[in-house]
């Protein structure tokens, strides 16, 4: 069994978390929540591990990527903790540029 991490939403100085903006839209079309919910307790308790089953992929850098089915989730490691970024619904097979872009962004910001 591996060990449990500490799994968080980055939260700007401003209070926004663009984390949790994101589930709220997700929310709002009624499927999928669960889905994502669930691979983040699934990355808390097998971290990295999950890179096996093609559950997370390395986008660049530090920067990593889950996947709970159509949906994507911006997340980096810090020492034993995931911070969460932002997400978006995948749509091609291209990471569109305005989020991976956001991604860069808050990940300055949270380092």
């Amino acid at each position: 069994m591996a060990l449990v991490k500490i799994v968080k939403a980055f939260v700007r100085d401003n209070e926004e978390c663009p984390y949790e903006d994101f589930l709220n839209q997700v929310r709002k079309g009624a499927q999928g929540v669960g889905r994502i919910l669930a691979l983040v307790d699934r990355l808390r308790e097998f971290g990295f591990e999950l890179a096996r089953n093609n559950c997370i992929d390395c986008v660049e850098g530090k920067i990593w990527e889950l996947k709970p089915g159509p949906f994507r989730i911006f997340f980096f490691a810090k020492g034993d903790v995931f911070i969460l970024l932002n997400g978006y619904r995948k749509k091609s097979v291209k990471i569109p540029r305005k989020h991976l872009d956001k991604a860069r962004r808050l990940h300055g910001e949270a380092s």
